[in-house]
Order: structure tokens, then C-alpha cells, then sequence
């Protein structure tokens, strides 16, 4: 059964008014819970849109409260959980990041992933049309989200998340309505097959 107390949350959260208290006010009603108590009811979605809080926090730039979920999170396995949880199409609260072109929300969600598995798991992860993050920010133009993802991963992760196209057969590259953002896919598709001693010396001595 819904929770009906989070539920008003999430009609309030998805308001235009959205006072700076929210966070304080979702720590309250999840504080005296079990932590698997939390995870469900971090779990439900709105009864009308589907959305989780996460999915919400990440539309409306809302990093506090993507914190407090992350105070309340004990597990890698836990975030996984849900940050892989959809809404229509398949979206994931990282897909919504991408797709805004907020870096803040997508590092802070990044953040919740905590873990190697969970953050390439969050990056290669498709929607129902088969869109990655990746695509979804090529489609979006959001320059400064693709040199985020791409600049965290390791050189095999770029090479496996350049790669994948979604179900028009279609890559990131593909997907990008901008010539400068389809020319940047494609530079670091290049770079892959490029020693990483070469990447060493022309990253400040940071492998990419």
C-alpha cells in the first residue's frame, strides 16, 4: 500500500513551490525507519507520473535532497537499486540529469552510486528506446555532462559506452542534433584505440 505521507510529498515536491525545507521534511519521515523500511518507501513512485523522489530531485535540481537520500542509503546495493528504478520509457534519475544537462544532480548522483559496478552500470544502462545517459545528453547537446561522464571513465569503459546504440541501431554520436557535439563523440571514440601511454602524457599525467 502506498505510503500516503510520502505521496503528498511528491505532489508538493513536484509543485512549483518547493519550499528549501523539503529535504529536512523527507529525513523526518524516513528517520525512525528500518532500513529496509527506507528503501521502500524511497522506492514507491507517484501515483500519477511514476516518478521517485529521485526522479523528481533530478528534474528540479534539488541536491539536497539527493543527499538526504544518500545519508539514508547503507549499501552499494541499495543505491543501485534505486538509482536503477524507471519511470515512462524506461528512465532513470541520471537519464533526467542528462537530458537537463545538470552536471550539479549528475555528479551528486554519481556520488550515490558509490561504487565502480554501480557507476558503469548507471552509464551503460538503456531506457526502453535504448538510450543511454550518453545518448540522451548527445540529444540534449549538454557538452559539460559528456566531458563529465566520459572524463571519470577508464579508457575501456569510453570504448564500451561509445559503442552502444540504441534500438534504431544508432550510438551517442548518432543522436547528437549538434555538429559540435557529434564531432566531440567522435574525438573521443578516436582516442580509444590510442595507447594509453599517449592518453598519460596529453592528460596531465591522468589516465582517462
Amino acid at each position: 500500500m502506498t505510503d500516503k505521507s510520502l505521496d503528498v510529498l511528491l505532489r508538493r515536491m513536484r509543485s512549483e513551490w518547493c519550499p528549501d525545507t523539503m529535504p529536512t521534511q523527507l529525513m523526518s519521515l524516513l528517520r525512525k525507519e528500518s532500513q529496509p523500511n527506507r528503501i521502500s518507501k524511497l522506492s514507491q513512485k507517484h501515483q500519477g507520473t511514476g516518478e521517485t523522489v529521485l526522479h523528481v530531485a533530478a528534474r528540479k535540481h534539488m541536491i539536497n535532497t539527493i543527499e538526504t537520500v544518500m545519508d539514508c542509503v547503507d549499501s552499494e546495493y541499495n543505491a543501485s537499486e534505486l538509482l536503477g528504478l524507471q519511470v515512462r520509457l524506461g528512465s532513470r534519475p541520471i537519464h533526467v540529469a542528462a537530458r537537463r544537462g545538470d552536471i550539479g544532480v549528475l555528479e551528486s548522483i554519481i556520488k550515490l552510486a558509490k561504487c565502480t559496478i554501480s557507476f558503469k552500470y548507471l552509464l551503460m544502462i538503456q531506457n526502453l528506446p535504448g538510450n543511454t545517459v550518453l545518448h540522451s545528453a548527445a540529444k540534449a547537446g549538454s557538452k559539460g555532462i559528456i566531458e563529465t561522464i566520459l572524463g571519470m571513465c577508464t579508457r575501456e569503459e569510453v570504448a564500451e559506452i561509445l559503442d552502444i546504440r540504441n534500438n534504431f541501431r544508432k550510438t551517442a554520436s548518432d543522436c547528437a542534433h549538434d555538429k559540435n557535439i557529434a564531432e566531440l563523440l567522435l574525438n573521443y571514440n578516436s582516442r580509444k584505440s590510442l595507447p594509453l601511454d599517449t592518453w598519460y602524457n596529453r592528460s596531465n599525467s591522468q589516465p582517462w
